[in-house]
């Protein structure tokens, strides 16, 4: 049986320390993101377009750990509210696709699989008030 010389040991330990830096490096990023996100930027949204602004400067100042605070976030609201206009649902869809939201994509997409009855009728869909 071959042994490592100490310097291959000692490499490898370095990779494994680097890698547990990175790993909690991600995680405080991660955590004051969230903290940002809540108190800052949270109590002055109110509508679709406010998430839409914010999703727009985190994308142009590449800071996708903004972007996933404020998909956590949305996917939240859909969890909790089961609701939602059809519109709403619709919209957040497509901001999902536009920004790349993996998660909001696929709660969007279950969620709107359950309305197959008022999506296949798009004409009486576009007279609701919620369209026009």
């Amino acid at each position: 049986m071959t042994r490592r010389p100490a310097t291959t040991k000692k490499r490898s330990a370095l990779n494994v320390a680097t890698a547990k830096r990175c790993m909690y490096m991600t995680v405080i990023f991660q955590l004051l993101a969230n903290m940002y996100f809540n108190k800052m930027v949270l109590p002055g949204m109110e509508y679709v377009e406010d998430f839409v602004d914010f999703l727009i400067d985190a994308e142009l100042n590449d800071l996708p750990v903004l972007k996933r605070a404020c998909e956590r976030y949305l996917c939240g609201e859909l969890n909790t509210k089961k609701d939602l206009l059809t519109s709403l649902l619709l919209d957040l869809l497509f901001i999902s696709i536009v920004f790349q939201l993996p998660v909001m994509k696929s709660m969007t997409l279950s969620e709107l699989s359950n309305r197959t009855e008022e999506l296949s009728h798009p004409d009486k869909l576009m007279e609701d008030d919620e369209y026009k």
